[in-house]
């Protein structure tokens, strides 16, 4: 067989392939590597920016979690008032920037509620800005008569051997109290029960103090709890102010004497009134007593009606009701007193006492043959309790029917978070 013997050398042809072929190769990689540079350049801008607008938004939340914070504490600077439609700064700066908040306040059905507008700057630029609402809603546990007592804007004081009970004695149930302001639960005073361990709760907008070294003692305690809100106001029994019988010159009839049986209402008497002697007075509608109500002697006073008093009520005697559901009466005064708006002294009355404007003191020594010298609940700007007396809360009172308008508690949540 013969053999072909092939030649090692390059033919001319074959060396003018290499050149167009390293060409392409060329172009390609110039519309592959330059795109891929700048998309890499942009990456990098767009994580500058996202990085940038991320601390931003950091900060501006901070400024919404202050807010959110001094709202639910009740903290200086925040006052709904005052605060509202200003701005104010957080101390510091977070990630670099400046943080200031600004609190809009609307009112939606007879609530409080506030948009808070909180900005991140850097120098007078805003680099990220965040706008919530936050919306004020009830919640169980926080309504103002679901309290055997509760100060609306003030402290609550019990003292001398002071004693909360109730008559419901599940768990959580015990004779709790609720201040917007602070709690003092001093010697021997006790917060749900007659003896350690209580089973009450003591809540407080600002701080709770128990005497635990003197034998005070108290189920629960907790401070810097959201303030109980309310919408109660004095119109919302009174109506119009000569409305109904004019009582007047009967009243008369009531301060002595006796046993008589009176039945009024719905109607006033211009002045004061005093329920003493043997006399019972039985409710068959609201009451509007433009001066001082005073309960002495043997007086009783009954029915699930309301009774206003301009001024002062006072009661050291008698009793206010008797003690069935249903037919407890709803005790206001309107009197702005520091310590004596309600003023209740060794005696045992049943009822719902609610005095907005004004502290109510219980003080004096519990009848035995009741156990309570306030059997319902206590409602007031600040109060007092002294002297061994003892408040019975009546459990289920925010239900009843003679009790209209119930306040509801605060309890603060966002509704909506906007980033700008």
């Amino acid at each position: 067989m013969k053999h072909v013997k092939l030649s090692g050398k390059m033919t001319t042809w074959q060396t003018g392939q290499i050149l167009p072929m390293a060409l392409v190769l060329l172009a390609a990689a110039v519309f592959i590597i330059v795109p891929a540079l700048f998309s890499a350049q942009i990456s990098l801008g767009i994580n500058r920016d996202v990085e940038k607008d991320t601390h931003g938004y950091y900060a501006a939340e901070a400024g919404i979690a202050d807010a959110v914070w001094k709202f639910k504490t009740s903290n200086p600077p925040f006052t709904p008032s005052s605060a509202a439609g200003s701005y104010y700064p957080l101390s510091g700066t977070i990630n670099g920037l400046n943080v200031q908040v600004k609190l809009l306040k609307y009112t939606y059905s007879n609530a409080d509620n506030y948009f808070i507008e909180s900005s991140a700057l850097s120098g007078a630029t805003i680099q990220a800005k965040i706008i919530a609402l936050i919306i004020q809603s009830g919640s169980a546990g926080n309504n103002i008569f679901e309290q055997a007592v509760a100060s609306l804007n003030g402290d609550i004081t019990m003292s001398g051997g002071a004693k909360i009970i109730s008559d419901d004695t599940s768990a959580g149930n015990y004779g709790n109290i609720y201040a917007n302001g602070n709690v003092s639960v001093k010697p021997s005073a006790i917060v749900g029960g007659t003896s350690c361990p209580a089973q009450g709760k003591a809540y407080a907008t600002g701080t709770v103090t128990v005497s635990t070294s003197g034998g005070a003692c108290v189920g629960d305690a907790k401070s810097n709890q959201a303030p109980i809100s309310y919408t109660l106001t004095i119109s919302n029994f009174t109506g119009p102010a000569d409305a109904g019988t004019n009582y007047t010159s009967q009243a008369t009839s009531w301060k002595s004497g006796g046993p008589n049986t009176y039945n009024i209402g719905p109607g006033y008497v211009d002045g004061n009134v005093t329920i003493a002697g043997s006399n019972t007075v039985i409710l068959q509608g609201n009451l509007h007593v433009k001066g001082t109500l005073t309960i002495g002697g043997s007086g009783i006073v009954q029915g699930p009606y309301t009774i206003v008093a301009d001024d002062k009520v006072s009661i050291s005697g008698g009793s206010s009701a008797q003690l069935v559901a249903g037919n407890i009466p709803f005790i206001i005064t309107q009197s702005t007193h520091s310590t004596r708006a309600f003023y209740v002294n060794s005696v045992a009355v049943a009822a719902v006492i609610y005095a907005p404007n004004g502290g109510a003191t219980i003080s004096g020594g519990t009848p035995a043959t009741l156990g309570y010298n306030v059997y319902g609940s206590v409602i007031a700007k600040s109060v007092t309790i002294s002297g061994s007396a003892t408040i019975k809360y009546l459990a289920g009172i925010h239900s009843e029917t003679q009790i209209p308008g119930a306040g509801t508690g605060s309890m603060t949540s966002l509704a909506r978070f906007d980033y700008r």
